[in-house]
């Protein structure tokens, strides 16, 4: 884990293996941060989509990529890690390139929607391929290391690379952008071939005696509150891009900023807020701060949304983006330690895909987009504070039903500490 008095972990990687874990960590984060900060922008400011139309858009992804990383998933148990991770990576190469000609609502939503396709076929391989190739004994560090390097190079996607992009403003600057991330999906597919092929972890399918995931209620329970969290997430992208590009009076060089706060403060913020987040108490005690700080977090968009001189409106969003991020550092901790003690050790990518994109994060990457924007372009400060109120209410009884979820798992069900991207 990271250094009580530093921002990255002591820990560093000492194995092939685990330096091509870090390099894909840093590669993919650096496309992603251009991504995020520059595609909302894009397409509002750039093509004159409606913001709307957009949040939307981002739905129909969602939807799709919640559609595939279930399937996806339970083919990590049984076939090759390598090749789903490939061919989703292509599959996101091909959509970024086609997003440099997106000139309507409809052509935008085809292009995000094959993007999260590739998502959803490489997000179960990834988490287990670091399952599978990482000693249980380095796995918590691996996956520190890795958040570490994945927000720095977030920090130089969104805050050097995008910044200058948005500050050129032209076709060409947010082509080079989308085609500088579809690089990095290339630039992944080689790195994985060289990790070792890794055998499933059931071994013979028909010989182990597994949980239908679906039959598991207290193991859907906690991840429908975790889906309910997740929604923090997705308010720190894309929705607060798309409710900063419709104030007209404030710069569009203010959504990378945002960003660069959210990604310094995981950086700095990660280890010291989940340090304390071990069992059943952690996890209860991560959750509830977790709403109270994402209520705090909506209050001060609400207040942004009033109106203002604009240095009071842009320091309100920084701080209201402080208290997000805090908010999603204690919801990530506490979904790790829910996923990795309440998954069966020989079913990890079909537990991890339903956690991650089942009903948990998926169903608020697939709908909170379209209905956020709604409420945040459409209502103002009263859908901001709505919205909050939704957070402070989940963390406060939540919790308990997470926590309830944990101590009930016997020892021998818990899987071994895993990645859970």
């Amino acid at each position: 884990m990271r250094g009580r008095h530093s921002a990255l972990p002591s820990w560093r990687p000492h194995t092939d293996v685990e330096r091509r874990l870090a390099a894909m960590s840093l590669v993919d984060s650096v496309g992603t941060g251009v991504f995020v900060s520059t595609a909302t922008v894009c397409l509002i400011r750039h093509v004159a989509l409606d913001g709307r139309d957009v949040g939307w858009a981002f739905t129909c992804a969602g939807i799709a990529l919640l559609a595939v990383t279930l399937p996806s998933g339970l083919l990590a148990d049984r076939i090759s890690l390598r090749v789903g991770y490939m061919v989703g990576s292509l599959l996101q190469a091909a959509a970024n390139v086609a997003l440099v000609g997106v000139h309507t609502i409809v052509q935008a939503g085809v292009v995000l929607i094959l993007a999260s396709i590739g998502a959803g076929l490489v997000a179960p391989p990834r988490s287990v391929i670091v399952a599978r190739a990482v000693p249980p004994d380095m796995l918590v560090r691996v996956r520190a290391y890795n958040r570490a390097v994945f927000s720095v190079g977030m920090a130089m996607g969104a805050g050097v690379a995008a910044a200058l992009i948005i500050w050129q403003g032209s076709a060409t600057a947010y082509a080079i952008g989308f085609v500088a991330n579809a690089a990095t999906f290339a630039v992944n597919s080689l790195i994985v071939r060289r990790i070792p092929q890794l055998a499933p972890a059931s071994g013979s399918a028909g010989k182990v005696r597994r949980r239908r995931v679906w039959q598991d209620g207290p193991f859907l329970a906690s991840a429908a509150i975790n889906a309910a969290l997740f929604v923090v997430a997705v308010l720190v992208e894309p929705v607060i891009a798309v409710f900063v590009s419709g104030l007209h009076r404030v710069p569009a060089v203010v959504v990378p900023g945002l960003l660069v706060v959210n990604l310094v403060l995981s950086v700095v913020g990660q280890v010291p807020l989940s340090r304390n987040c071990t069992g059943a108490d952690g996890v209860h005690r991560a959750q509830r701060l977790a709403g109270l700080a994402a209520f705090a977090g909506c209050a001060l968009f609400a207040a942004a949304a009033v109106g203002g001189p604009l240095a009071l409106i842009i320091a309100l969003m920084a701080l209201g983006m402080a208290l997000l991020t805090c908010a999603e550092l204690w919801i990530s901790a506490a979904s790790w330690e829910t996923s990795f003690r309440l998954a069966p050790r020989e079913a990890q990518g079909e537990y991890f895909s339903t956690f991650n994109l089942g009903p948990g994060p998926g169903l608020a990457l697939a709908f909170g987009p379209g209905l956020l924007t709604a409420l945040v372009l459409g209502c103002g400060g009263f859908g901001w504070l709505g919205v909050g109120i939704c957070f402070l209410l989940v963390g406060a009884l939540g919790s308990t039903v997470t926590a309830r979820a944990i101590r009930s798992r016997q020892p021998d069900d818990a899987a071994q500490p895993a990645i859970v991207t």
